[in-house]
């Protein structure tokens, strides 16, 4: 990903019971971080996760469990962006109501 190139991501979730990561962002040589989702369909649970590691192993939870109710929009930002490697991890906010999110990352220098 290069400075100011937006990543942006769809996903319907499988689960009720376990978060889905996605959108990994290497903020390399950007200074700040940012992180919209906007809930498609149903209510979401998204935390935000940081590391220094690619894979992630590593990763600490800079957002804690946050509800995004359907059609409204969700925003996390990071500035100074701390950590090397940022993720995203949503699932449903109520069991049987699965939902789908899309997610948008953007890293700036």
């Amino acid at each position: 990903m290069g400075l100011a190139e937006p990543l942006s991501v769809s996903q319907a979730l499988l689960s009720t019971d376990n978060y889905v990561s996605m959108a990994v962002i290497d903020t390399g040589v950007a200074s700040s971080l940012t992180y919209t989702l906007k809930a498609a369909t149903n209510n979401l649970h998204w935390q935000v996760r940081g590391g220094n590691l690619a894979d992630m192993s590593d990763a600490v939870v800079v957002q804690s469990q946050a509800t995004v109710n359907a059609a409204a929009i969700g925003t996390f930002t990071a500035s100074p962006a701390y950590y090397r490697y940022y993720d995203v991890q949503i699932k449903a906010a109520s069991a049987g109501n699965q939902g789908t999110g899309t997610v948008n990352g953007i890293a700036k220098a």
